[in-house]
């Protein structure tokens, strides 16, 4: 509701009170009853309470940003008056007293007007935010400037940001010391990947309805064949190898069906935690839920006979599957217009503690068309879902334990009506796509007017107007296009998949940045059509599941997407319909595979990139995941301790590996990666005892100490800090969790083969207010934060700086005094 100029309230309230004075008069003249007191009793209604605000603030980190954004969530236990509400609400100050432009760039009425979330932009003072800006920006939210409807003032609040674009002020010397960008520039392939079938589309002989890809490459599919409604329909599950060949070494000559008579329909997908295959979708009218080991055969151990059935009390299917970080698993569709979840264990039971024995099932008005087409769980085991209601998009997020989560959207549900489902022969088209975006949010994407739309939500379930434009992204493909998928990369690149009807009827992808613009890089100004790879036209097309892996003999950024013919209850013929599946490079990181201890093993993880060479990576003690944008190499390893060996070798092409960015949740004991360039931030939460790279062009922290740290080329703009928390995002600068600390901690040893260009090397260094050497820094622990020796073969630059408590020893190729030469400090 959207109040315009004064309080609707006080309007009210002066019409009432000229049509009461009247009447009271006379009744307080009557000596027949007790006195009236109107105007008390109409006062006594007044709102004397003052509204509340809540503001959410982002660091700016990056020199091409030209405004930050403030999101401020307005609350009144009556009503915010929306017309008080514009770009004078806020002060923005610098920490050099400058003062920063404000707009408001919309705002968002929930909750029958009691809650109002706004949106301003923060406009850089010289037009662009550069190093000059660094430091602490407070935001004020002034006494008055916002009211309720009934004129009470706001009170006043405030909160600060921080603009940090990781260029520091000159050192004493007056050189200047720029560290590198956090990551190098994403790469952006070909599109469709040749070394899939040559690159045409493989048929699956059957209606795939999902499809997952295995950490080795091979695909499997799921899906159904015969007819649903007459009751001969049967579940299919298919494995391809990694070119795309049938996999004969699965099931019955690469593929199994159940058994005739049970009226099966597989309609979604999983991996399981212990590497098994997790289906769902519907059995005789019932739902199920059932567990295949590698080689296709049913896992006997899963529910009943590899089987569990949940009757939802009507004709009930699962269209969506999760798996939780414990094993969990939770299912969501339909039944009889209500939303269905269920959860159950790892082993198949359902779960009696969620929801209602089991399953929580609920509606949204009177609306026959309520069914879930997308499910999630969040890391705290909450269950985010999204599906059908009237026409529009429906996102509900329910509790661990199967209630409504109440601090999401309206009681619990978020209902986006500027989305629509569509309706294809009479049946309400039920794949959407549903991704959490890392830390920034929640993206849903279906049809808008005949395009593809993308939304994003924040957590609180309000609409973050940061992403694309004031909230939604909206892609045109040339027909009555639909998105049915969504997959975000480790980058926070996303994928959005669906279908057009130009050209007869195609595949749709669209490659969007993590804020939402187009990537006009990728394909077709950021779009890609694609024959649908099958005959028929059954009803509208949908793109399988998609799950994001990587492939040993390719490209790691590589996506499998697929189409599918048939309703809900019609029927392929033999192999004339089916589904047809290509794989795509896309830009962003996508997981390669796990090394280290995988599943009580040791496993080591070898592929071929994008030049050809050969790259295997080892770890012995803890495990490790490896991620690939076709350039650039990211790895996350857990559970390492002081005695835990990073081994990082490359073979052929050109020798070389780009190692982007690294985070260990411990102390390293070795890490040999002599062939591997360091291009992002390594980032470990302990010690290393000893570091050897090929070369460094970014951030390295630890938030111990160093042993030794040995690079067999250059060192060029890098960072290298001893002592240093970069925060749970592993990056530097940032506030709240963000934030970086720093303690007392040092470097035995640096030894550099090459030169050390406009770099430096610290140890307990504290950066004070954020910008390294603005002659407010020093060090903690004193002579304890010592680097004890250094030696460099080529030499090192004036703008390069070693800082510490206490210097040891220096080889160089020219003898210095350290006391005198600026490049040493003693802090």
């Amino acid at each position: 509701m959207k109040l315009e100029g004064g309080g609707l309230f006080d309007v009210v309230a002066s019409i009432v009170d000229d049509l009461w004075r009247p009447i009271k008069s006379q009744l307080d003249k009557s000596d027949d009853g007790p006195e009236h007191d109107f105007d008390s009793a109409w006062w006594e209604m007044r709102d004397d309470k003052a509204p509340e605000a809540d503001l959410e603030l982002s660091d700016i980190r990056s020199a091409s940003e030209s405004a930050g954004a403030v999101v401020v969530k307005y609350e009144d236990d009556r009503a915010i008056d929306v017309g008080t509400i514009d770009g004078g609400d806020l002060v923005v100050t610098g920490p050099d007293g400058r003062r920063a432009a404000v707009t408001l760039i919309g705002t968002e009425s929930t909750k029958l007007g009691t809650e109002v979330v706004a949106t301003y932009a923060v406009a850089a003072p010289g037009g662009s935010w550069d190093a000059g800006d660094n430091g602490t920006w407070t935001v004020e939210l002034a006494q008055g400037a916002v009211k309720d409807a009934w004129g009470n003032d706001l009170e006043s609040a405030s909160d600060d940001f921080k603009v940090d674009i990781a260029v520091s002020s000159p050192p004493p010397s007056g050189q200047t010391f720029e560290p590198a960008p956090a990551s190098p520039p994403a790469v952006v392939p070909m599109p469709v990947d040749s070394g899939f079938s040559g690159g045409t589309p493989v048929t699956s002989g059957f209606v795939a309805e999902g499809a997952v890809t295995l950490e080795d490459g091979r695909i499997m599919l799921a899906g159904r064949q015969g007819n649903i409604a007459d009751g001969s329909s049967q579940g299919v599950l298919k494995r391809l190898n990694a070119d795309g060949s049938a996999d004969r070494s699965f099931g019955k000559s690469g593929i199994v069906v159940t058994p005739a008579g049970q009226n099966v329909a597989f309609f979604a997908v999983a991996l399981g935690a212990d590497g098994t295959l997790l289906v769902t979708g519907q059995r005789d009218g019932d739902v199920l839920v059932g567990r295949y080991k590698a080689n296709g055969g049913v896992d006997s151990s899963f529910g009943n006979a590899g089987q569990t059935t949940i009757d939802w009390g009507a004709t009930d299917t699962a269209y969506a599957i999760a798996v939780a970080g414990d094993g969990d698993i939770v299912v969501g569709g339909g039944s009889n217009g209500a939303f269905g979840v269920s959860r159950l264990t790892a082993g198949g039971d359902v779960d009696t503690f969620f929801g209602s024995r089991g399953t929580a099932l609920f509606s949204l008005g009177d609306d026959s068309d309520n069914t879930i087409g997308a499910i999630t769980v969040q890391s705290d085991g909450r269950i985010l879902g999204a599906g059908s209601v009237g026409g529009a998009v429906a996102v509900f997020r329910l509790s661990d334990t199967g209630l409504t989560d109440r601090s999401f959207g309206n009681g619990g549900v978020v209902v986006l009506k500027s989305l629509s489902t569509r309706n294809a022969q009479g049946t309400v088209d039920h794949a959407l796509g549903l991704a959490i975006q890392d830390d920034r949010g929640i993206l849903v994407a279906n049809g808008d007017g005949g395009n593809v739309a993308v939304e994003r939500l924040l957590f609180s379930g309000n609409r973050d107007r940061t992403f694309g434009s004031s909230g939604r992204t909206t892609i045109d493909f040339g027909g009555d296009d639909d998105a049915d998928a969504i997959v975000v990369q480790q980058s926070g690149d996303i994928l959005v998949v669906g279908t057009t009807t130009s050209q007869g009827g195609r595949l749709a992808v669209a490659a969007l940045r993590p804020d939402g613009e187009l990537n006009t890089d990728y394909a077709d100004g950021g779009k890609l059509t694609l024959e649908a790879g099958m005959s028929g036209s059954g009803r509208a097309l949908h793109a399988g599941s998609l799950v994001l892996r990587a492939f040993a003999s390719a490209r790691g950024n590589q996506v499998v997407v697929g189409g599918s013919d048939g309703g809900g209850t019609s029927t392929p013929s033999g192999t004339a319909n089916g589904s047809g599946l290509r794989r795509l490079n896309v830009p962003g990181s996508g997981l390669l595979g796990h090394f280290g201890t995988v599943d009580g093993r040791n496993k080591n993880l070898r592929f071929v990139d994008g030049d050809g060479t050969v790259i295997t990576l080892s770890l012995a003690g803890g495990s490790g995941q490896a991620y690939y944008d076709g350039s650039n190499v990211d790895l996350v390893l857990s559970n390492v301790a002081d005695k835990s060996r990073l081994t990082i070798g490359a073979t052929g092409g050109d020798g070389r590996m780009k190692l982007r960015n690294v985070q260990a949740n411990g102390s390293l004991g070795t890490v040999t990666a002599r062939t591997a360039d360091l291009a992002g931030t390594f980032w470990v939460d302990g010690s290393v005892k000893k570091l050897v790279v090929g070369s460094i062009a970014s951030t390295v922290a630890t938030t111990g100490s160093i042993g030794t740290i040995s690079v067999f080329g250059d060192t060029n703009r890098a960072t290298v800090l001893a002592g240093a928390d970069l925060g749970s995002d592993h990056l530097l600068g940032g506030k709240g969790t963000k934030a970086d600390t720093f303690s007392a901690a040092s470097i035995g040893a640096i030894i550099v083969r090459g030169a050390v260009k406009k770099s430096m090397f610290a140890a307990g260094l504290d950066r004070g207010n954020g910008t390294f050497l603005d002659r407010d820094d020093s060090v903690i622990g004193g002579e304890e934060s010592r680097i004890g020796s250094i030696r460099v073969v080529k030499g090192i630059d004036d703008a390069s700086r070693f800082v510490a408590g206490s210097l040891g020893k220096a080889n160089l190729p020219l003898r210095i005094d350290l006391a005198d030469d600026d490049r040493f400090l003693v802090l």
